[in-house]
């Protein structure tokens, strides 16, 4: 098993690589929730201010029924709940990338000696991970396992295969 690890090893300047692209991604991420975090509160605003309305609407000026105050009530209150779940959705996802680094990358650097050196539950997540459909293994040898996308990305980066267009069938023919 230690041998089909290696074979999935990047090396440490593909590793390097992959972290400056990870930083990228979550830091536009980050700035996109932050956006949604920035509309959804707005929403909440706007809906409590229509419900603020409503109520003087119902209470003081005597413009709307009782039925209607209710049922605008009962809806207004249903969509801040929606959107209060948005946000606390939005809020729970934020994710310390460096901790995350921090954790991941000594792993991904050595698989070998993590597997080695790991305890059975981190063996099996590291196994999960790297070979996320199992292995096949005849009692002498491992068959071909598939790898995770995320280790196919770092072996094609690793090969110098990113140059590569995407294959027939995932892009519009034209006739000439």
């Amino acid at each position: 098993f230690v041998t089909t690890l290696a074979g999935v090893q990047p090396s440490k300047g593909v590793i390097k690589l992959f972290c400056e692209v990870l930083k990228d991604v979550w830091s536009i991420r980050q700035e996109d929730s932050l956006k949604l975090r920035a509309r959804l509160q707005k929403k909440i605003e706007q809906v409590t201010a229509q419900r603020d309305r409503l109520e003087e609407a119902w209470l003081y000026e005597k413009t709307v029924t009782r039925d209607t105050y209710e049922r605008q009530s009962q809806k207004l209150s249903e969509s801040l709940t929606d959107i209060r779940m948005e946000l606390a959705e939005c809020d729970s996802v934020r994710v310390d990338l460096q901790s995350l680094l921090h954790y991941a990358l000594p792993l991904l650097s050595s698989l070998k000696s993590s597997w080695e050196s790991g305890n059975l539950a981190l063996r099996r997540k590291l196994q999960s991970a790297i070979f996320p459909a199992g292995l096949k293994f005849d009692g002498k040898t491992f068959g071909t396992a598939i790898t995770s996308s995320v280790f196919n990305v770092l072996q094609g980066i690793e090969s110098g295969n990113t140059h590569l267009a995407t294959p027939t069938g995932f892009e519009p023919v034209f006739q000439p």
